[in-house]
């Protein structure tokens, strides 16, 4: 990156070269177009290692490269007074583009860079300074906004996560009050071969990371950013330049980054399932694969046969899930699934992870030596229940859910299921002598 101060005088008409290599092989130049731009005004030049975007001045292009010994670069434009500074002098390697969709993050935890670098500021690492642990302050300096660059371990085919995967990273900002107005404009830029794109966040989000932590974030979908050149589907096949933004006051800031993430959250499905009966109930648990990047799980269970799957949301860290035996019926097969939670919003990992477990028959039970009688069956709606006396009488639906429950009596009952959805139900009595019979029950 380099600025120049015009102080006097008149542009060079014919610069030599912009960059220049040399070494035992040969000696090559790269030309680069400048004009003239207003003082202090930064401009990126770069030049691909191709034999085809240099001019060799003596020797051969892959002696050269074989040992190179000495990079210039022109500091002289001006016929007359200027004042030149360079920042940002790397050596980019474009990987072939590997496929993103795996879920990673940057936390800064190793109290380094971790590839990153970072343009406009002083960037240091920071103890103690994250949201946890440590982060990156960013110190304001005179020039572009400052900018983070992510290192190439995020670099690649994003294709994968178009409409699905997640970008964003943590911001606090320490110091300054004046938040620009254009405070949320391309929070983050990512280009390539392809194209470039840029992601506006609402100001209140900026606004909301004065003094405290606040996510920018965004699902990688086009219609959340703006494309300002080329196309959306060849900028995702080979993205290898991500800026983040980490400029935000008019005036003098100190900007603190954390926690940038990238992927699709939810790329394991939860493995592992085991479970375990007793008299109690049912202990299920199952692996969390914490790289996966799910905030939560659900947790589902039906009677083997039966009809969609009732589930319950189960947070992380916890990846367990007891069912009560007041909610389980005896001698049954039941299914379970485990699904990842991957966005607050509730969106899922799309594959789940099953397993079944048997529960034990009831000590009394007896379905083939009925002390009442339970008709017509199947029903429409009526069900006629003659039973000389029962202490409790449950309703069940084919995925274990009480429905009905009446209380203690000792003459025949009509129960009114007209108003339940079709399918197969279960219904409980305990005799007054304590004798359980479990009744299946079709309703038409």
């Amino acid at each position: 990156d380099h600025r120049y101060e015009f102080l006097s005088g008149a542009l060079i008409p014919n610069r030599p070269y912009f960059f220049e290599l040399s070494g035992p092989g040969g000696r090559a130049q790269a030309f680069a177009p400048l004009v003239s731009p207003p003082p202090l005004t930064w401009t990126h030049f770069a030049v691909s290692l191709d034999a085809a975007s240099w001019t060799m001045v003596w020797g051969d292009w892959n002696a050269l490269l074989d040992n190179v010994t000495g990079l210039r670069m022109m500091a002289e434009y001006v016929d007359g007074d200027e004042r030149n500074q360079f920042d940002n002098v790397r050596l980019d390697i474009t990987p072939v583009p590997q496929v993103q969709d795996a879920f990673q993050c940057t936390d800064f935890e190793t109290g380094s860079f971790e590839g990153w670098t970072f343009e406009g500021t002083n960037g240091t690492v920071s103890p103690g300074q994250g949201n946890p642990g440590t982060a990156i302050r960013a110190q304001d300096i005179l020039g572009p906004g400052s900018r983070g660059i992510a290192p190439n371990a995020f670099w690649g085919d994003w294709t994968a996560l178009d409409g699905s995967g997640l970008i964003g990273y943590d911001v606090r900002i320490a110091s300054g009050t004046n938040v620009g107005a254009n405070a949320g404009n391309n929070a983050i830029i990512i280009s390539g071969p392809g194209g470039e794109a840029r992601l506006n966040v609402p100001k209140s989000v900026i606004d909301s990371a004065v003094g405290g932590w606040s996510r920018v974030e965004s699902v990688i979908d086009s219609a959340n950013w703006t494309v300002t050149s080329g196309s959306w589907d060849s900028l995702l096949q080979n993205v290898n330049r991500i800026n983040i933004r980490l400029e935000f006051i008019n005036g003098s800031e100190q900007v603190y980054f954390d926690n940038f993430c990238l992927g699709n959250p939810c790329t394991a499905t939860p493995a592992g399932l085991t479970d375990s009966v007793n008299s109690t109930g049912a202990y299920l648990s199952w692996d969390s694969q914490k790289n996966q990047g799910a905030i939560g799980y659900r947790v589902g269970g039906k009677p083997e046969g039966a009809g969609g799957f009732s589930f319950r949301k189960v947070v992380e860290p916890n990846t367990s899930f007891f069912v009560p035996q007041s909610r389980l019926m005896p001698d049954t097969t039941y299914l379970w699934v485990v699904e990842a939670v991957c966005t607050p919003e509730g969106s899922l990992r799309t594959d789940r992870a099953m397993d079944s477990f048997a529960t034990p028959a009831a000590p009394a039970l007896r379905q083939l030596d009925y002390i009442g009688r339970v008709f017509p069956n199947p029903t429409t709606g009526v069900l006629r229940i003659q039973h000389p006396g029962w202490s409790a009488m449950v309703l069940y639906d084919g995925q274990g859910r009480r429905v009905r429950r009446m209380p203690a009596g000792t003459k025949a009952l009509d129960l009114d299921l007209s108003g339940l959805a079709g399918g197969v139900y279960w219904l409980k009595l305990q005799s007054l002598e304590g004798r359980t019979e479990l009744h299946p029950i079709q309703l038409q």
